[in-house]
């Protein structure tokens, strides 16, 4: 049976964004062939999460049985107080070898953002290896991917699944 999701202080129903990640990734990216496709989503969001049914592990795990990365366009930091919302879009980008973007409102922010993704997109490669002892058994393996001192900055998933056939 399904849970009911939490409601937002006064009753008020919450955004939903690992409900909105998961299903994306299910729905739009869930039929196409993995070991040959990359997908993303941009995602315009202050990180708040009160009202979805999966979890950000769920949302997390969806992204990565689809080879989908989240680029994160989080709005100008206004006083939150106490909010999980950055981490939240933190460890989204992170564990799916994406990025979050800060609060940029100039056309000329937003198209440098744009041409960092485009970059990051057309620069990407993809490597690929077969353990001896992989069992096709569709379980999660962490990846640890050490470049050497002369590359500045690796992005990489956090790990992949395993085939189950």
């Amino acid at each position: 049976m399904r849970k009911a999701p939490p409601q937002a202080p006064g009753g008020i129903h919450g955004t939903a964004i690992f409900d909105a990640i998961f299903r994306a990734c299910l729905y739009e990216f869930g039929k196409s062939n993995h070991a040959a496709s990359g997908n993303f989503i941009l995602l315009f969001s202050d990180g708040e999460e009160n009202a979805s049914y999966v979890s950000l592990k769920d949302a997390v795990d969806m992204c990565q049985r689809t080879s989908t990365a989240i680029y994160a366009f989080e709005p100008e930091a206004r006083d939150r107080g106490v909010s999980t919302g950055p981490a939240t879009l933190a460890e989204l980008t992170a564990e799916t070898g994406g990025r979050v973007l800060h609060g940029r409102d100039s056309g000329d922010e937003v198209a440098a953002d744009l041409r960092a993704i485009e970059h990051d997109l057309r620069n990407q490669y993809r490597l690929v290896y077969k353990p001896a002892a992989l069992a096709r058994d569709g379980s999660f393996h962490h990846i640890v991917l050490e470049s050497p001192e002369r590359v500045d900055k690796t992005v990489v998933r956090s790990g992949f699944y395993a085939p189950e056939h």
